[in-house]
């Protein structure tokens, strides 16, 4: 985990102050999303927080069917853009993130695009990683051929069906992890892993580490 290195987009969701605050402070983004529902003392010091360590940091926030109120006047001198409507919406998300990283002169790639039968799919699993998924499950939930969906997969997203499930499955974890009151049976359960030892072995293949040291890392802040 090295210390000062950037993406471009980090999203906020406080659960944990102290291991959010930790997280960011080691991988700072170029850009910050934050939903409005999600808008706390602890969120709006955690914006800036980070604003202030990567100077000018927009913020995107994701406002729903409507802005619902004013912005918190700690946020009000920021960069901040607001994206009213879906933000389910794939496509849509992806063209305003790079729209706003273009504004602010960051050189970013063209946003990807998918195929209709790889946004239902992205969809279906961001909502089912729990579950016992395969290509021919994820195939017959949202209507289309397993061969094709098999075939699209490492054409669009560069990993197949499996690989984009399991690394759903650890981000997953890792948010999980960052709670001191989940166990690690409970976690692997939650994501879909049989037990603990395997969400171990696999979270060890996939993030370089077992979870336990993950869990001491984020939450020794």
């Amino acid at each position: 985990m090295p210390k000062g290195s950037s993406s471009a987009a980090g999203c906020i969701r406080p659960r944990n102050f102290s291991a959010d605050q930790r997280r960011l402070s080691h991988h700072l983004p170029a850009l910050l999303v934050v939903h409005e529902s999600q808008l706390s003392a602890d969120s709006t010091r955690l914006v800036r927080i980070v604003q202030s360590m990567a100077l000018a940091c927009p913020v995107l926030l994701l406002a729903g069917s409507a802005p619902s109120s004013q912005l918190p006047s700690e946020l009000a001198s920021l960069p901040m853009y607001r994206l009213t409507g879906d933000p389910g919406s794939l496509d849509r998300l992806l063209r305003e993130l790079t729209e706003v990283l273009a504004i602010k002169h960051t050189v970013v790639a063209p946003p990807p695009t998918f195929s209709p039968y790889v946004v239902k799919a992205l969809s279906y699993i961001s909502t089912h990683y729990g579950e016992a998924l395969q290509g021919i499950t994820i195939a017959e939930a949202i209507g289309v051929p397993v061969g094709h969906l098999v075939h699209l997969f490492p054409v669009e997203l560069r990993v197949t069906v499996k690989e984009y499930v399991t690394k759903v499955r650890i981000e997953v974890a890792k948010q999980l992890l960052s709670e001191r009151r989940y166990a690690l049976d409970h976690i692997a359960e939650k994501v879909g892993f049989s037990d603990a030892s395997h969400l171990s072995r696999v979270f060890l293949r996939y993030a370089g580490y077992r979870p336990g040291t993950y869990r001491r890392y984020i939450l020794s802040a």
